[in-house]
């Protein structure tokens, strides 16, 4: 991999690093605007894998990251973001020393909180028992914009049990039958949901929730063909097979149909099952294998 690390290709993703960066005239800062991807870090294309941003230019600028190192952007250079590339702003050290750090910026070891108020101040903190720094002044400034939306009749209290969490991101559907998810969508199409710790399909907790455990082995099929829907009336647990048996697929198309090709009826006695569970015509079959002998014996009466 080093053999590629050519001194051309060195300025080229320098000359990539820089055209992509935006310097902050007050921290210095070399703030990424490209691609961002886990934990807001810039990422760049590094001999030919993906890489974080400022692990590339600490590279290129200064050297070799040690064996089991992390780069921690130091807040007392002045670095204020992780989409710095500045290489005067990252140092190397273990992982233990940067979630110290981590922990030290963000509940202590500062002189102002993330809005800016006076954290040297005594009556501006308040101490938890676990060593955190709180701002009052923060503080004192949530409680009143929460009393001014009650007042105004605009706050939304967080919901009591897991339902009013789970229907809290419901709406009805225009067909009025529909109860439609507005949260997080997978890319399958289903709702994603947060139900006693874990991720899922917000039917299947909705499922849960509403009617009773699922099955083991066992899927919640959508009546209503509507993915997002997570109305109970709409949910069914059913096997998989069930399951597949009702979609839209060519498994199911076929499923259903009650006749061959050629018009023979799929009845328990015209109908065969493969190994692999296809079905199969008995006539059709036997049509075939008497096509297959007819050509046989005219081949070999012509000597073939």
């Amino acid at each position: 991999m080093n053999t590629q690390l050519t001194a051309e290709y060195v300025e080229s993703t320098k000359a990539r690093i820089l055209s992509r960066v935006k310097v902050d005239p007050v921290s210095g800062c070399w703030l990424w605007q490209k691609p961002r991807k886990d934990h807001s870090y810039g990422h760049l294309s590094f001999l030919g894998r993906p890489c974080r941003s400022h692990r590339v230019a600490y590279t290129l600028w200064v050297g070799a990251i040690p064996e089991g190192a992390v780069l921690d952007h130091v807040a007392s250079r002045g670095c204020t973001s992780p989409l710095c590339c500045n290489p005067e702003h990252l140092e190397p050290v273990n992982l233990s020393t940067n979630t110290k750090r981590s922990y030290e910026v963000r509940f202590g070891g500062v002189d102002v909180c993330a809005k800016g108020h006076d954290l040297t101040v005594e009556e501006n903190v308040t101490h938890r028992k676990n060593g955190q720094v709180r701002c009052l002044v923060c503080g004192r400034e949530r409680m009143r914009e929460l009393r001014a939306a009650k007042k105004a009749g605009t706050h939304t209290p967080k919901p009591a049990t897991e339902l009013d969490r789970l229907l809290a991101k419901t709406k009805l559907a225009p067909n009025g039958r529909c109860r439609l998810w507005t949260g997080a969508v997978g890319t399958d199409g289903y709702g994603r949901h947060q139900f006693r710790g874990k991720g899922g399909k917000a039917h299947r907790a909705a499922y849960e929730l509403l009617v009773g455990p699922i099955p083991a082995g066992f899927t919640v099929d959508h009546l209503c063909k509507t993915p997002l829907c997570v109305n109970k009336e709409c949910l069914e647990a059913v096997t998989n097979h069930e399951n597949i048996l009702r979609s839209g697929s060519a498994a199911a198309l076929n499923a259903r149909k009650t006749h061959c090709p050629q018009d023979h009826a799929y009845d328990e006695v015209n109908t065969y099952h493969a190994p692999s569970g296809r079905r199969g015509c008995k006539a059709c079959r036997r049509s075939r294998n008497r096509a297959a002998s007819a050509r046989r014996k005219t081949t070999s009466k012509a000597g073939l």
